[in-house]
């Protein structure tokens, strides 16, 4: 069967953050907000208003790693994801303030990605020895997808065993996108196998 390597990518915070990049400091005000609801693959329609995120740094990257459970994503994303009219992601916002002065970054968007996709190929992800049922793609050395069930998707989580899984996985259109628009700083794409 045909493999493509770069159809598909999982989407990371870089490894590798330019000076200046903001670098969450441990401090915030999730105004009680459960941020394990970003796994339960619905909209969130009772968003609060002003959650804060505290960073040192004042460069306004594309992508804010703020915690495990937050994509945090500048005002740039969204309206790439609004001109390449990518759906099944909501936008959240949320604030960003440089703790040493109190000054705010730019707009910046938590993403709810709540489309979720029976698509892990089982056979051709690569698996760590010791298998956990509980958590099939922690398990997962390398991920593989199968293509069909995800013809004309974006952006999507893998629902694996009727449960949606934190990695986040984008097609290659949508990375064109943002390439094309800039909207990169703080992003690490990692291609992922589709068959």
């Amino acid at each position: 069967m045909r493999r493509d390597k770069k159809r598909f990518y999982r989407v990371f915070p870089s490894v590798e953050a330019e000076p200046g990049s903001p670098i969450f400091t441990g401090k915030d005000d999730m105004k009680g907000f459960n941020e394990f609801r970003f796994y339960k693959g619905k909209l969130i329609e009772d968003w609060p208003e002003g959650i804060t995120f505290f960073v040192k740094g004042v460069l306004e990257d594309d992508y804010v790693l703020v915690g495990l459970h937050w994509i945090v994503v500048s005002e740039r994303v969204c309206r790439v994801f609004e001109e390449c009219e990518v759906k099944g992601a909501q936008f959240l916002p949320v604030h960003i303030v440089v703790e040493e002065t109190g000054k705010e970054l730019g707009a910046y968007w938590v993403i709810n990605v709540f489309q979720e996709v029976d698509a892990l190929d089982w056979e051709h992800t690569e698996w760590i020895d010791k298998w956990r049922d509980d958590l099939p793609v922690v398990n997962a050395f390398r991920v593989a997808v199968r293509r069909e069930p995800l013809k004309n998707i974006d952006i999507f989580r893998l629902n694996v065993k009727g449960r949606g899984h934190p990695g986040v996985y984008i097609s290659e259109r949508l990375k064109k996108c943002l390439d094309q628009a800039g909207a990169t700083s703080g992003f690490e794409f990692v291609p992922i196998e589709a068959y």
